[in-house]
């Protein structure tokens, strides 16, 4: 996220922990520069996962301005464009098989939508 704010991007990023007791989340995210939810709000923690449809960790949602979803797959699009030359990271077209999108080919429409919750 460096690379952004350098970039003059207006970007945010906040730890949801998964971790399964309050000393294993501070401990990974003492190493992280970036807000957490609080580890005791449980009910926002469970309302984010239900909202985004979070399956595993780690899994970054990528949201726009207006909390719009631009993609649920942020780890694989920040891992593939680490100058993050395609930021916002919205879904291309079509993608190149390999790694974590392969499993995508099936998944949906090879176009991007928004979506939100709560709205």
């Amino acid at each position: 996220m460096e690379k952004l704010r350098a970039a003059g991007k207006a970007v945010e990023t906040v730890f949801v922990s998964g971790d399964r007791d309050e000393a294993s989340m501070n401990e990974y995210h003492s190493h992280m520069t970036w807000p957490a939810l609080p580890f005791s709000d449980k009910k926002r923690n469970d309302e984010l996962n239900s909202c985004f449809e979070v399956e595993g960790i780690p899994t970054l949602v990528v949201l726009d301005e207006q909390f719009n979803v631009i993609t649920t797959d942020g780890r694989e699009a920040v891992a593939s464009d680490t100058e993050c030359t395609r930021f916002s990271w919205r879904p291309q077209p079509t993608h190149q098989l390999r790694g974590g999108t392969i499993d995508n080919i099936n998944e949906g429409p090879c176009h991007g939508g928004g979506g939100r919750c709560g709205g």
